[in-house]
This record gives structure tokens, C-alpha cells and sequence, in this order.
């Protein structure tokens, strides 16, 4: 529940009040964090949202943040995925590409913000949470 009232945030922040992009910093969170299958349902109707809200080509950003989603996935069996460097590279990749692929003035700008807020956000969530990286979603 959390979660979702999380992305809905994220959009609606997302749409009116800055050009960063906090669903997809958001999403890449929640995929590292609760590695869940039902984060791609997550991705792909927030994805939706965003684009309708957004006045734009719908489906784009589902598109990408199920691809984002899926490969955070695919490489969860082969490196750590709740550590810093991880959610640094992908906040990172991530960003740049969503940016460079929606034609975002200001690109390196935008992508080191969202680095930063990512990085930033994951340091306090792992500051709070003193158990285990999954304990949060009981």
C-alpha cells in the first residue's frame, strides 16, 4: 500500500512540479527493495499514467520501466542488488537513458539530481530499517 501511494506521488510530483524522474527512481527502489513480481503491474500502469498525464506518446515509459524492472531482475541472481553501487549504477543508467529517450533538456543536470536523490533516499531507508532489506513490506 505504501508503495503504490508512493508511485502515485511520484507521478503526480513527476507531472506537475519537476521534470526529474522520480517514478522511475521510485520503481528501481521498489524493485530493489521488495523484489516482487507484482513490480512490473506497478511499472507498467504507472508508466501509463504518466504518459496520459503527461500528454504523451502512451506506453513509452511503461515500456522502459518494464525493461528497467526486468533487467534489475535479471541481474538480482548475479550481483547484489540492495547495496549502494548498485542503486547508484542503475539511478545512473537508468535516468540517462528514461532522459535521453523522453529528449529532456538539461539531460546531465536531471541525471545527476536523480542519482543523488536515489542514492540519498536508499542511504536513509537503509539508516531505518535496521533488519533485513525485505522486513519493511510485512
Amino acid at each position: 500500500m505504501i508503495v503504490l501511494f508512493s508511485l502515485v506521488i511520484a507521478i503526480l510530483f513527476e507531472t506537475t512540479l519537476t521534470s526529474l524522474p522520480l517514478t522511475l527512481l521510485m520503481l528501481i527502489f521498489a524493485a530493489v527493495a521488495l523484489r516482487n513480481n507484482w513490480v512490473f503491474a506497478l511499472a507498467f500502469f504507472g508508466g501509463l499514467l504518466l504518459d496520459i498525464l503527461k500528454l504523451g506518446t502512451a506506453g513509452v515509459s511503461s515500456l522502459f520501466f518494464v525493461v528497467m524492472v526486468m533487467i534489475i531482475f535479471a541481474y538480482q541472481k548475479k550481483l547484489e542488488i540492495a547495496s549502494v553501487n548498485f542503486i547508484l549504477i542503475a539511478g545512473l543508467i537508468g535516468s540517462f537513458s528514461y532522459l535521453f529517450l523522453t529528449q529532456t533538456t538539461h539531460l546531465f543536470i536531471q541525471v545527476f539530481l536523480s542519482t543523488v536523490l536515489i542514492t540519498l533516499s536508499f542511504f536513509v531507508f537503509k539508516k531505518f530499517n535496521k533488519g533485513p532489506i525485505l522486513s519493511w513490506k510485512k
